[in-house]
């Protein structure tokens, strides 16, 4: 017999308001009302900021191994004098400016999540510890 339910009708009656507390786990979590477009937004700021952290990282050890290659190498070609004059620098003054682009997203995310905890009001719920 199908009561409508596309679980088959097994699933606990939810007590109305903010405050989900799962069967299957002994946690009390908070539940945010939050638009389809703002977690769009914070969504892609998140992606931007791994993004430009993971480039970061990159460029700091492309710099590092141009480094070590260089001081481990007995003789310089002058290609590698280029790279070493221009690749070190360059990489490192790219990988700040990626560093930051992902920590100022970071922050913006951040912000917006904390606005949206300081806008949310906590909804009175019956029968939830």
């Amino acid at each position: 017999m199908d009561d409508g339910n596309a679980f088959g009708g097994h699933l606990a009656p939810a007590p109305q308001g903010a405050m989900a507390r799962p069967d299957y786990m002994e946690r009390t979590s908070k539940v945010y009302a939050i638009y389809e477009s703002e977690m769009d937004t914070i969504k892609g700021w998140n992606e931007i900021s791994t993004v430009a952290y993971s480039l970061a990282g990159s460029l700091g050890g492309f710099a590092l191994s141009i480094w070590v290659q260089n001081n481990m190498s007995p003789a310089a070609t002058d290609t590698g004098k280029v790279i070493v004059a221009l690749g070190i620098p360059g990489s490192i003054i790219l990988g700040i400016a990626c560093a930051i682009v992902g920590w100022r997203f970071g922050r913006k995310r951040e912000g917006a999540l904390n606005r949206i905890k300081s806008e949310s009001r906590a909804v009175p719920t019956a029968g939830v510890p």
